[in-house]
């Protein structure tokens, strides 16, 4: 308790010496003294009150009613109480000073003392503060003092989400129409996100800080405003203890050259005369060089031979990290997280965090960002099927070689507009399979819209792509400054 008492205002106002309050506030928690025998003045230090002919002068300058009818309307009533009454007993009946004339400063070393606890620490203080002060406040003090803090933060709580209110309303006329459902639905108490995994070379922040500006401008591009546009979350789910995991971002970050080949030269004129390397007697311009055809084949067949193992590997890891996904979402408990109660779990599904698809963030991803042009519409992420199901047998993976296989590439602004939308509100009516279909005729193969008017859009522009702006809003004009 020492900490705290050292910061009391009838310590900073000298008219209490903080060693005495602490003994006193020992004794009483002990037993070694009572509530009957502490002095008037003792016990005005232990709750940290001005004297009585303050508080008395104080009580009258604020409200009509006694200080007993006053407790007890903050008791039965406390949403009765008018700013000034909850401003009294928030003060505990100090008024007129300043906060620099209520608590010390931050770089005094009571403030640093008390920083210096730990939240455990700090809890049992207050519990014990708190158990002393209870045999000394008078009738309906105690509650009266609580409801008043309570009250006060209730106040400002409701003006607040008045504001956030306005400031949505104001923004949903040029918004997109599906920000209106969201809004309607959540009324942003709830987060609007992916998980996301994530592999450590796009864990740097140079990615991140470009990635978040590129979501940013999306999130303005689509009329969403701050109120929610500050619940947008991406959520970074912790990588399965798996050896494929490991491998796959091992193998992501080698580098990988084609290796050359060694052959005799042979070189042909027509059909049927073959000379050795060095004949000077042939037609050079009819000269056909077998070997680096040969070469070119095979290192053709070789770049498929990789890509298709990449893509087999990509898959198999999708497979796992598929498997992690559904045992966090099956065991996520149903709850919602609050501004005093954070979920802070990184192995729990946030509120408001979509089920039915999560992100993939790798190297590709990450090329996909730091381009020569940096252009926005080509940048993309990976969005996996939780669901689906590879098939086992050889026969039907090869029957599916081009076709849906459990993911898909989403254009990056796209994840705040249009893929969103569709996996939030068109779930039952646009699976993944239709969205991936969609994807296959857009630039980069990356889903874009579902709408064929939109499919093919492409923008030369660093900061805002194309398909965000809702229809009818012009893009907001720029004022060169010269």
């Amino acid at each position: 308790m020492e900490y705290i008492i050292k910061t009391f205002t009838c310590v900073v106002q000298h008219t209490h010496d903080a060693d005495d309050i602490v003994r006193n506030a020992t004794a009483l928690l002990n037993g070694s003294s009572d509530a009957v025998n502490i002095s008037h003045h003792d016990r005005l230090g232990v709750l940290d009150f001005p004297n009585t002919v303050i508080q008395n002068a104080n009580v009258a300058a604020t409200t009509s009613l006694s200080k007993a009818e006053l407790l007890e309307r903050a008791t039965s009533s406390p949403s009765t109480l008018n700013a000034g009454e909850i401003d009294l007993l928030k003060r505990r009946y100090w008024l007129g000073l300043t906060r620099e004339q209520m608590t010390p400063s931050f770089s005094s070393a009571a403030k640093r003392n008390l920083y210096s606890l730990s939240q455990e620490q700090l809890q049992q203080a207050t519990d014990q503060l708190k158990k002393v002060r209870a045999m000394l406040y008078d009738v309906n003090e105690e509650d009266a003092l609580w409801n008043a803090e309570m009250e006060d933060w209730r106040r400002m709580m409701d003006a607040s989400k008045q504001r956030k209110k306005q400031e949505v309303e104001s923004r949903l006329p040029t918004a997109q129409p599906w920000v209106k459902r969201l809004w309607d639905e959540d009324q942003a108490e709830k987060n609007w996100g992916y998980a996301v995994f994530r592999d450590p070379i796009a864990a740097n922040e140079e990615y991140e800080v470009r990635k978040d500006a590129a979501l940013m401008n999306a999130r303005e591009a689509i009329g969403c405003g701050d109120t929610i546009g500050a619940r947008w979350r991406l959520q970074y789910l912790d990588q399965p203890d798996n050896p494929l995991i490991s491998q796959s971002q091992d193998n992501h970050t080698a580098s990988e050259r084609p290796q050359s080949t060694s052959s005799v030269n042979i070189l042909a004129i027509g059909k049927d005369k073959i000379f050795s390397d060095g004949n000077t007697s042939r037609p050079k311009e009819l000269l056909v060089d077998y070997n680096k055809i040969d070469q070119a084949e095979t290192m053709s067949e070789d770049e498929d031979k990789r890509d298709k193992g990449k893509t087999s590997e990509l898959e198999a890891r999708f497979h796992v990290l598929r498997q992690h996904f559904r045992r966090v979402r099956d065991h996520t408990p149903a709850r919602q997280s609050t501004a005093l109660c954070p979920q802070t779990n990184r192995n729990e599904l946030q509120d408001g965090i979509l089920r039915n698809v999560f992100l993939v963030i790798n190297q590709q991803c990450v090329d996909s960002l730091f381009s020569q042009t940096a252009i926005v519409d080509d940048m993309w992420v990976y969005a996996v099927d939780p669901d689906f199901t590879p098939p086992t047998d050889t026969a039907a993976v090869q029957t599916l070689s081009n076709q849906y296989r459990g993911y898909l590439r989403v254009r990056l602004q796209q994840l705040v507009n249009n893929f969103f939308d569709a996996r939030r509100f068109h779930a039952d009516e646009l699976s993944m399979e239709a969205l991936w279909r969609a994807a296959q005729v857009s630039r980069n193969q990356a889903f874009v819209s579902v709408k064929e008017s939109e499919q093919h859009l492409w923008t030369f522009n660093r900061f805002v792509g194309s398909a965000l702006r809702p229809e009818g809003v012009a893009r907001p004009t720029v004022k060169l400054l010269y």
